[in-house]
Parts: C-alpha cells; sequence; structure tokens
C-alpha cells in the first residue's frame, strides 16, 4: 500500500523556501519530519498530527479542538 502524508508535511518544503531557507535544510528538516512520522503504529497521518499537537503544545497548554489540519 501507499503511504499517505499529511499535507501540512508535504506543503512544508514550499513554506521554509518562501521563508529563505536553503534547499539542503528544507531536505532536512522535511525528511526528519517524514522519519518521524511515517512508521507511527496508528499510521503517518496521525503520527504527523501527533507531532504537529507536541509542537503546538511547546506554545500552549491547551489545544484548540480537532487536529491540526493545514
Amino acid at each position: 500500500g501507499a503511504t499517505v502524508l499529511a499535507d501540512f508535511v508535504t506543503a512544508a518544503g514550499p513554506v521554509l523556501a518562501e521563508l529563505g531557507h536553503d534547499d539542503a535544510t528544507i531536505a532536512d528538516k522535511v525528511a526528519t519530519v517524514v522519519a518521524a512520522t511515517k512508521d507511527h503504529q496508528e499510521g503517518a497521518f496521525l503520527g504527523a498530527c501527533y507531532h504537529a499537537e507536541d509542537f503546538l503544545r511547546t506554545w500552549t497548554a491547551e489545544l484548540p479542538f480537532g487536529r491540526p489540519m493545514a
């Protein structure tokens, strides 16, 4: 089967490019997130959601309702 990645992971490259990051940095950052989430026991999509939620918790203790969907 195919591995389905979250759109906010696949769209990260162009966003990072717009912010001025170089190609090597972009590739490294995206590859790091994909590697950290692709083999999650609940699938790559939910793995990315949990990863994003963990990151959002560094900003605030209470998250908004729902999954971080782009």
